[in-house]
């Protein structure tokens, strides 16, 4: 068992131990969990401006928001920033013999995830064909997938070129399952976050349905049923701005500790990363009322708290900033 003593005096830790508060970063938790934070996104810079609100809130006078160009153009060192993706509507159908909605596999509204980030606008009542992986021109040999919807068990983007591009499907069904794991295809009706190139042309759309809708589907296939899909999409990749919050707790000399998080994942989920960005959140607040309240000293290092998108957030910030050396470490 570690003994954090060897690291920190026990006064500083029973300071910090009265001070958090598990509700405090819950409550924080619960209105952050209400945004789809897709990268650049209209509501990713809702919750930023939640955290904004609440580092104010705190005390923090320094607290701003950084905003660099999410344009498909510009380049942060070896990553070109991508555009903006926003959706209006999207919904999945399928459709009885007699063209009649009977259930709905997809819904922006109700579940984001439902819909492959970056899919554009588009509308198909359609066949639905299996591909299979769909990774590979043998893949399709024998099968007519032109102005048809294809389902795969890969992701989206693996497919697009193949399906869409070169033949001409109207668009993709995909049940890919999440990362391989100790747990992997357990749960049959979980639906994976779907992505598509965000600078693939022509652009298209795609749904992300569970396993378990999948497999029912291929069975009817299997055995020469035919399935309609009613599928639209009305959404949009623009020039936009990538948001990163940024506070500070000064210190007495010019180096940092940054403290990282990300804010962007999909609506509702929590621990990848809306637990993490709440963490620090909560870390920021207490750690600033013990230096206000003089139960801490103030820092010898700058303590810098940041939410930025996963990965590409992290690395714009770091590209762009021109005193990297004064970084001592980095907590995320």
């Amino acid at each position: 068992q570690a003994d954090l003593t060897q690291l920190v005096e026990r006064p500083v830790i029973e300071a910090i131990a009265q001070e958090v508060s598990g509700v405090a970063a819950k409550r924080n938790l619960d209105t952050i969990t209400l945004y789809h934070r897709t990268r650049a996104s209209a509501q990713y810079r809702q919750a930023a401006e939640h955290v904004l609100a609440q580092l104010e809130a705190y005390g923090f006078d320094n607290a701003r928001i950084r905003t660099y160009p999410a344009d498909g153009e510009t380049m942060f060192g070896t990553q070109k920033s991508r555009p903006a993706w926003e959706v209006e509507f999207a919904e999945l159908w399928e459709l009885d013999e007699d063209g009649n909605r009977v259930e709905r596999h997809g819904s922006w509204d109700a579940m984001p995830l439902s819909v492959a980030q970056d899919s554009v606008s588009g509308r198909a009542v359609a066949e639905l064909v299996d591909v299979g992986a769909g990774t590979a021109p043998e893949h399709y040999a024998g099968k007519d997938v032109r102005g048809k919807l294809v389902l795969t068990v890969s992701q989206p983007g693996a497919v697009q070129q193949l399906a869409v591009a070169e033949r001409g499907a109207a668009g993709i069904v995909s049940y890919a399952p999440n990362q391989r794991s100790a747990w992997w295809l357990e749960d049959d009706r979980l639906v994976r976050w779907g992505h598509l190139d965000s600078f693939a042309e022509p652009g298209t759309f795609a749904f992300m349905v569970n396993l378990r809708t999948a497999s029912a589907w291929k069975a009817r296939l299997a055995a020469g049923e035919r399935i309609v899909l009613d599928a639209e999409v009305r959404a949009t990749r623009a020039p936009g701005e990538y948001v990163l919050v940024d506070a500070a707790i000064e210190g007495s000399s010019d180096d940092e500790i940054i403290y990282t998080c990300h804010l962007d994942h999909p609506r509702p989920g929590a621990n990848d990363n809306a637990s993490g960005c709440v963490a620090e959140l909560e870390a920021a607040r207490a750690l600033k009322a013990l230096i206000d309240q003089g139960r801490l000293p103030q820092p010898a290092r700058t303590l810098r708290f940041i939410w930025p998108a996963e990965i590409e957030g992290s690395l714009i910030y770091l590209v762009e900033r021109d005193d990297r050396d004064r970084i001592r470490a980095n907590i995320h």
